[in-house]
């Protein structure tokens, strides 16, 4: 019997019984299963979003603590500015710099992708450049929540409690500032690493990388809506998979969330 979404579910046999196979429609362009196109462009996407929160991540913890830590000093207003600036940058402009540099001065590659089983010296070589564009952003956005995050648990009384206690200033800042922080940290990391999984499409046409935002781009200008359609299906799967790991984590990072 069809459902109520044509095409998305196949060899139903009745509505008791759930469906063998999930079936997202064959593409206008070129008449492959959806699904299979999908699977195909997903091993690229994650490496390229899994580096890009990785740099993100490399930037932000210390500037964001840096700037918290000096909050209302010369360091704090240097690294608002940077982060502001960073925020400002639009991607594809900093793509095009980053080949201008790097591609075209140094010979880097600039274009396709080498999956990381194949060869991992390819495999990085092809990803630093879109890593790099694409972590950015995200830097100066994750930046700015830590400092905010970090000033607020410094002026906590558990803080100041344990500092007149006479705690080490490094046991002070990994176990009472650095952990209390994590939760909405965490929070906006999740929603970055959801957004780089669902495909920078900007970053990938730049590159040329074969990703998920390469695919939706090319679906949209060939008008291919099966293939659009399935990927955005996906990229809502991701985004709720995602946000559901962060609550897990919640869970982890503090007691307190655990016991309520």
């Amino acid at each position: 019997l069809p459902t109520s979404i044509p095409g998305v579910f196949s060899d139903l046999k009745s509505r008791s019984q759930p469906p063998e196979e999930l079936h997202l429609g064959v593409s206008f362009r070129n008449g492959e299963p959806v699904m299979m196109l999908l699977l195909e462009r997903l091993p690229a996407t994650i490496s390229l979003a899994l580096c890009a929160i990785f740099v993100a991540l490399l930037i932000a913890i210390p500037l964001g603590t840096i700037a918290g830590l000096r909050e209302g000093g010369a360091v704090d207003s240097i690294v608002r500015v940077i982060s502001q600036f960073g925020v400002s940058i639009p991607d594809f402009w900093m793509g095009m710099m980053l080949i201008s540099i790097f591609a075209l001065g140094f010979g880097w590659p600039s274009s396709g992708y080498t999956p990381l089983t194949e060869d991992p010296i390819g495999w990085a070589q092809h990803m630093v450049l879109p890593a790099i564009t694409a972590g950015v952003v995200s830097a100066a956005i994750l930046t700015r929540f830590i400092r905010t995050a970090v000033i607020d648990v410094s002026h906590a009384t558990f803080v100041r409690t344990a500092t007149s206690k006479g705690l080490k200033y490094w046991t002070v800042l990994t176990k009472h500032i650095g952990r209390n922080a994590l939760i909405p940290v965490l929070t906006i990391s999740g929603i970055q690493l959801a957004t780089l999984l669902g495909g920078v499409i900007v970053v990938e046409v730049v590159f040329a990388y074969p990703g998920l935002g390469r695919l939706i781009y090319d679906a949209v200008a060939a008008r291919d809506y099966p293939l659009l359609q399935g990927a955005i299906l996906l990229i809502a799967f991701i985004f709720l998979t995602i946000n559901l790991l962060v609550d897990v984590l919640y869970a982890i990072i503090d007691p307190r969330i655990r016991i309520s």
